[in-house]
């Protein structure tokens, strides 16, 4: 696990840039279709009287990196699961610890999380 906590050391700037891209062009775009989204999909304009910090549709905060602590704790607890059937068996319980480099972009209309998610699958704006 020591090794992934690397990695993500490694990963951090190039993660941040990326979220505050997604969240920069969520705060711009004047409809979801300037962010690649179909129009079929998302008719609703966005609404503006929702807003958070600073009066933007969404606000970014990067976590800290999961220390390997921690992870080694979520692998012992995924273990257990493994062994009572709950979680599919894999080589390694440590494969299921996945959440290294973590943010929340925070909103308050629900129609924008929706909207994020979209973005985030398309891997258009943010590319990782």
């Amino acid at each position: 696990l020591e090794h992934l906590v690397l990695v993500s050391r490694l990963l951090l700037t190039f993660f941040q840039c990326q979220m505050e891209k997604v969240t920069e062009k969520i705060n711009n775009a004047k409809n979801p279709q300037e962010l690649g989204l179909p129009h079929d999909d998302f008719e609703l304009p966005f609404n503006d009287s929702f807003a958070v910090s600073g009066g933007k549709r969404a606000s970014l905060s990067i976590g800290p990196i999961k220390k390997a602590e921690r992870a080694l704790k979520k692998a012992k607890e995924y273990e257990e699961e493994m062994k009572k059937g709950e979680k599919e068996k894999i080589p390694s319980p440590s494969d299921y610890v996945i959440d290294f480099l973590r943010c929340t972009i925070e909103v308050e209309d629900p129609y924008l999380v929706a909207v994020i998610y979209s973005v985030l699958l398309k891997e258009e704006i943010a590319t990782c």
